[in-house]
């Protein structure tokens, strides 16, 4: 049974291949981490949803996500929506 409650516990900070790492660490995205997540605690504290846009590649449907759950890997909940 795979319900949410029956899923495998996100692991923290999963270990990375070298070329992978340094595409992730290039993205818009990376630069903007730490004042993401900040942004976002101090929004969750205040019961505030966080709207994220961005240009088309900067990681907002790829790598928002997973500094979310790197940061939150037992309370985390992602929602990612995109108008198609």
């Amino acid at each position: 049974n795979k319900s949410p409650r029956n899923t495998t516990p996100a692991e923290p900070f999963p270990k990375l291949s070298a070329v992978l790492d340094r595409a992730r660490k290039s993205l818009p995205a990376a630069k903007a981490r730490d004042e993401f997540l900040a942004l976002l605690g101090a929004a969750s504290t205040s019961g505030q949803v966080t709207l994220v846009t961005g240009e088309t590649g900067c990681g907002k449907t790829t790598q928002i996500p997973q500094y979310i759950l790197e940061a939150n890997p037992k309370t985390a909940k992602i929602i990612v929506a995109q108008p198609r």
